[in-house]
């Protein structure tokens, strides 16, 4: 703590209470992008359709499909019975039933007529069911590697094996994405800030080293990573006592839009001994000239504050200590001090921002757009994925 001097007793009172993804009706916060954005919900809407069409008939249905399946390599799987069977399947045998049927049906390019993509929603079928590991070994499946060459695909695949807390291989989708990439003008921006999340959530040597090396690679390839993405990679440099890289990897964050990238910026401030200009970032949130309902959701996590305090603390020189306090007051004043936790921000989910349904920002972006977190409070417009089913 700092030490007391006359009228500087720093304390952190009077904190805004955000509320928390977990008391928010209605959505899933296991992963980090919202059922929204991966389009689970839709799938969730298309799966009650689809029971309700078939109905008592379901468990022929099954019954049938796994008869042709066995009948030999000259069955023929046909786009309806796909999405009908992509739609039903709830148990091991019905989904080995639906694993079958995909391959069977991804290898018979020359029956298909239309421009349908599977990939998507057998992906949202494995998310649904909560099967990481079958979705991972559909995607590894050589025979088929085109079935599932879709950035949504891609997203959707990470964000399950995020969510199950299956970080290296996290990482190896990835790798084996810019693999398949290398040679193309797309660049899956979503994905490498799930990547970046998985290295953060790891937090070793080896997964600072990975971080580091995605974003320079990205970078080199003339790429964008996420702003969000940017956090979760300078925060991991500063776990592991890398202030500069910290502070170069959110160079071209805006902080006046990304307000983790100022509570980051300014704490990689604190760890390069530069109090000042520590202060001066969390002090912006005071003088934006922004409209109130804007400004209040511009906050100061406890983290930064104390890492700036220790670093104030370290200086033993008064003038740092009273401009800070001074600064402290006027965010307690204007109720911008959070009790939420810094990581806990950056985890929350990845949601579709609503705007005016009228307004030219209100038309969906593609999965190249901006991410925006699920209380709207700084992380940029962000549309929901478009597949082309």
């Amino acid at each position: 703590m700092l030490r007391n001097l006359s009228n500087c007793s720093l304390k952190i009172v009077f904190f805004r209470q955000i509320r928390k993804p977990s008391q928010t009706l209605g959505c899933r916060y296991f992963g980090l992008f919202s059922d929204d954005i991966l389009g689970l919900e839709g799938y969730k809407r298309q799966r009650m359709i689809t029971r309700e069409r078939v109905h008592s008939r379901r468990d022929d249905f099954f019954h049938r499909m796994e008869s042709y399946m066995a009948s030999g390599d000259n069955c023929t799987i046909f786009t309806d019975d796909l999405k009908t069977v992509a739609s039903l399947a709830e148990t091991d045998s019905e989904l080995d039933t639906a694993v079958k049927m995909i391959k069977k049906y991804a290898v018979q390019k020359s029956l298909h007529f239309g421009t349908f993509q599977f990939g998507p929603i057998v992906m949202r079928m494995f998310h649904h069911l909560k099967k990481p590991r079958q979705a991972l070994d559909a995607f590894n499946d050589s025979e088929i590697v085109d079935f599932y060459d879709q950035m949504s695909t891609y997203l959707i695949l990470m964000d399950l094996l995020y969510e199950h807390k299956l970080y290296d291989d996290v990482i190896k989708v990835y790798e084996e994405i810019s693999e398949r990439l290398s040679q193309s003008i797309r660049f899956p921006r979503d994905c490498s800030t799930l990547a970046l999340a998985a290295c953060y959530k790891q937090n070793t040597p080896e997964s600072y080293e990975k971080a580091v090396d995605i974003i320079r690679t990205t970078t080199n390839k003339k790429a964008d990573v996420p702003v969000r993405g940017r956090v979760f990679g300078a925060l991991l440099c500063l776990q592991h006592n890398h202030a500069n890289e910290a502070f170069e990897i959110l160079a071209t964050a805006n902080e006046d839009r990304f307000i983790a990238a100022l509570n980051v910026k300014a704490i990689a401030y604190a760890a390069l001994n530069r109090p000042d200009d520590a202060i001066s970032m969390i002090s912006r949130v005071l003088y934006e000239d922004l409209p109130e309902h804007v400004k209040s959701r511009r906050v100061i996590f406890p983290e930064t504050l104390e890492k700036i305090e220790s670093c104030v603390n370290s200086t033993d020189k008064s003038d740092l200590i009273n401009k800070l306090n001074t600064v402290q007051d006027d965010l307690r004043k204007y109720a911008l001090i959070t009790q939420q936790k810094l990581h806990d921000f950056i985890e929350e989910p990845v949601n579709r921002m609503k705007n005016d349904k009228n307004s030219f920002k209100s038309r969906e972006r593609s999965a190249v757009g901006y991410i925006q977190d699920s209380s709207s409070r700084g992380w940029g417009t962000r549309g929901g994925i478009t597949d082309v089913e």
